[in-house]
């Protein structure tokens, strides 16, 4: 496959001056950074995407961040080690992560051996786009796909040219898609990973007409979750979209709402939030110099919070677990837990009633443990398949570790197509 030479244009045509927080705001970044670093000592997984987040940041712990970073370069190690298939947007944050850190990703020491990681992304990448000319769609998705080309780009590493041609089809034929709704998140990336290749490219005009449209008057693009990301894709291409067809204070002012109110406790959303709070984007990352840099991120002293007074009361939710693609079962219950408590602890409760039918397993995620499969019916890549989560008829935009059941919700767990 003939290969194209990209070079990396940084500096003011990535960065968007007045689009991020203002000092006085500075306090509640500031806790979704700290909210960060105490999650490399909670026993989570190193998570490459929180990396990236500490280091565009501005306010530094230095000492944390090497911790971190010296678990992701253990985790990639065993998993290169022990040949576990790693995914390419998985990888592609791991380049990403090296690159923060001002660390050559062609020679990562595994085994005594040199990997390069850069070659295989790229390899990873090359069975994406020939899994695209085959069945029409990338072995995992798009958003992986823009993350590849993407973390190649930002090294300064040549890129497969039916990569970005791949990007930009999937563009034009309307195909960043999650179910029959606009992903704003896979939109966002794409537009992030073809700003890279070449600033400004007139085939994103078209997406980021789309991300525009899914802007309410609150300031929120998407979903709340996906605001951070589309926030990065509009900051760097201002010069293409019509004046005063997008407020970025007012998005930036939801963000730092919900961060206060707590939606993005769980590491990973709060990772893909600081960077726009910070005016920053993932194109900068190729900018960062690792030069005179301060540890002046202090973390408060870890205080033991008095037991609760009185036992939280009992909720009462509905699960209704639902095979969405051949229709082999439905099934539901009730069941009763505290208030204030995650789904993955109502699935647990039905289990316990139920065994047999509400038997599930999950697998743990950068955002948290997702489902994988219900009453032995597993979700699958291959047949595009996904446990869909909604509250009634609404998508639920947490997973089962994050999102908190309330009294007298029905759940929906549904096998569903993509």
């Amino acid at each position: 496959m003939k290969i194209i030479c990209l070079l990396l244009l940084c500096g003011a045509a990535h960065t968007v001056v007045g689009c991020g927080i203002h000092e006085s705001q500075r306090e509640t970044l500031d806790g979704l950074l700290r909210n960060m670093l105490d999650s490399v000592k909670a026993g989570n997984p190193p998570n490459p995407s929180v990396f990236i987040a500490l280091r565009l940041a501005r306010d530094h712990n230095l000492e944390r961040e090497a911790e971190l970073f010296g678990s992701l370069e253990t985790e990639l190690a065993q998993k290169l080690v022990q040949g576990q298939q790693i995914p390419s947007g998985l990888l592609a944050l791991y380049v990403m992560a090296f690159r923060a850190t001002c660390r050559d990703p062609k020679g990562f020491e595994v085994g005594g051996a040199s990997e390069n990681l850069l070659e295989i992304l790229v390899g990873k990448l090359e069975a994406e786009i020939e899994n695209i000319d085959a069945t029409s769609v990338p072995l995992t998705n798009y958003y992986q796909v823009a993350l590849d080309v993407l973390a190649l780009c930002i090294n300064k590493h040549d890129v497969p040219p039916g990569a970005t041609s791949a990007i930009k089809k999937a563009m034009k034929d309307n195909l960043f898609k999650h179910g029959e709704r606009f992903d704003v998140d896979t939109a966002a990336v794409g537009v992030l990973a073809l700003q890279c290749v070449s600033p400004n490219p007139p085939c994103i005009q078209p997406t980021l007409h789309q991300i525009l449209r899914a802007a309410d008057e609150n300031g929120t693009i998407g979903n709340i979750y996906s605001t951070g990301l589309a926030v990065q894709a509009l900051s760097v291409s201002q010069d293409m979209i019509p004046d005063n067809s997008w407020d970025c204070s007012l998005s930036i002012n939801r963000l730092l709402k919900a961060s206060r109110d707590g939606e993005f406790a769980n590491p990973q959303t709060a990772s893909q939030v600081t960077p726009s709070l910070e005016d920053k984007s993932y194109l900068n990352v190729g900018e960062i110099t690792c030069k005179d840099e301060i540890s002046n991120l202090t973390l408060p002293e870890l205080t033991t919070a008095p037991p609760p007074l009185s036992p939280p009361a009992l909720i009462e939710v509905s699960l209704n677990i639902t095979d969405g693609v051949t229709g082999s079962f439905s099934d539901q219950t009730l069941v009763q837990v505290s208030s204030g408590s995650f789904l993955l602890q109502a699935l647990e409760e039905a289990r316990n009633l139920l065994p047999s039918i509400f038997s599930f397993e999950y697998e743990t995620s950068l955002f948290g443990p997702y489902l994988t499969t219900v009453q032995g019916l597993e979700a699958s890549v291959e047949d595009r398949t996904y446990w869909q989560l909604l509250s009634g008829s609404d998508p639920l935009q947490q997973g089962i570790g994050d999102y908190i059941v309330e009294d007298g919700e029905k759940i929906l767990i549904i096998l569903t197509q993509y």
